[in-house]
């Protein structure tokens, strides 16, 4: 698998946690509002952020691995031609 596919399934990844942490916030404030549930304050906020890095941590270790892979493909690379010159 090509390091470029790491890199956009980490992103993707990624984009789809923050995504889902917007819309969840944005229910939640608008339950608070409704009387559904009860204000707790900061504390949605602190727990959306906690998530949101547990939850994205595989996207950036995904992206990690992709510029991984990619520079030991360029130290192969390299190697090769100063080898052939």
């Amino acid at each position: 698998m090509s390091w470029r596919w790491f890199v956009a399934f980490g992103i993707t990844w990624i984009m789809v946690v923050v995504g889902t942490l917007i819309v969840s916030l944005v229910s939640a404030e608008q339950a608070g509002e409704t009387g559904i549930a009860g204000e707790p304050g900061g504390v949605r906020i602190i727990i959306a952020s906690l998530s949101g890095a547990i939850f994205g941590l595989p996207g950036v270790f995904l992206i990690i691995v992709g510029l991984q892979k990619r520079q030991t493909q360029n130290r192969l690379r390299n190697e090769r031609t100063a080898g052939q010159e």
